[in-house]
């Protein structure tokens, strides 16, 4: 089988920890609201590593044209976004899989994590 499913996984950052770090989720199982949020906390930060992004993707409208347009993607399969959740249901991240190949079970990881999350996790996470 060659389909891409994922609802919600747990991931365990240290190979011998018993209990996971994170939950990654699919995007339609949060809000444009709380996703917009952290967006525009970590603004600056994403801002130091990748292009700016037009001043209305900022706003709740252009958001949630965006979040629609990701939306789109994962029902034709052309791309599958993510949401990364610490346990206290804080956002710390997206991530993007595209370029999906399910012959060849690939595909391109983009990923925005924020920079408190960068600093708690950096020595445990690596994609």
């Amino acid at each position: 089988m060659n389909e891409l499913m994922i609802n919600s996984v747990y991931v365990n950052l240290l190979s011998f920890s018993t209990n996971p770090s994170f939950v990654v989720s699919t995007l339609q199982s949060i809000g444009a609201e709380p996703l917009l949020k952290f967006e525009l906390e970590s603004r600056q930060w994403f801002e130091r590593n990748i292009a700016a992004r037009n001043a209305a993707f900022y706003s709740l409208e252009g958001f949630t044209d965006h979040v629609a347009s990701y939306l789109s993607g994962l029902d034709n399969r052309a791309r599958y976004p993510l949401v990364i959740e610490d346990f206290g249901e804080k956002i710390i991240g997206r991530a993007n899989l595209k370029d999906i190949d399910g012959a060849e079970r690939s595909a391109e990881v983009g990923c925005q994590i924020a920079a408190n999350a960068c600093e708690s996790y950096s020595k445990k996470f690596v994609i």
